[in-house]
């Protein structure tokens, strides 16, 4: 399994000004070194605590379905599931046929009540969740 980021976060926990202010820094001209030390300590913290603390896009790629899965924390919605049939082809499971748990510490998708996750192909990266 692998996570790849599409979409990165559109704003940073905390602005240039505000890093500006608590540095006690007056001038301008570290603007630019402030706002990547900022985006690096952002990233830091979130892959040390495997947390995302913006919103932001993923893609999730398994080479099958295994019961529960366990995607990032603070899931806030699933957009697609996909997975490849066992005729080779890509398919996006219907929504209704998937739930996903919002408030657990780390979101799970799993089948739908008395539902089980459609046969696919086992190959690399046969199944792809973007949430």
């Amino acid at each position: 399994m692998s996570f790849k980021l599409i979409t990165r976060p559109a704003v940073e926990p905390i602005t240039v000004q505000e890093a500006r202010d608590h540095l006690r820094v007056d001038s301008t001209q570290e603007d630019a070194l402030i706002s990547e030390l900022i985006s690096a300590a952002r990233q830091y913290i979130e892959e040390s605590t495997r947390r995302p603390l913006i919103t932001q896009s993923w893609t999730y790629y398994a080479d099958c379905f295994a019961g529960d899965i366990e995607l990032k924390a603070n899931l806030q919605s699933v957009t697609t599931v996909k997975y490849i049939d066992t005729d080779g082809n890509q398919q996006t499971l219907d929504a209704a046929n998937y739930a996903a748990d919002i408030a657990a510490l780390v979101g799970v998708v799993y089948p739908a009540y008395s539902l089980d996750w459609p046969s696919a192909r086992y190959v690399t990266n046969s199944i792809e969740i973007e949430f």
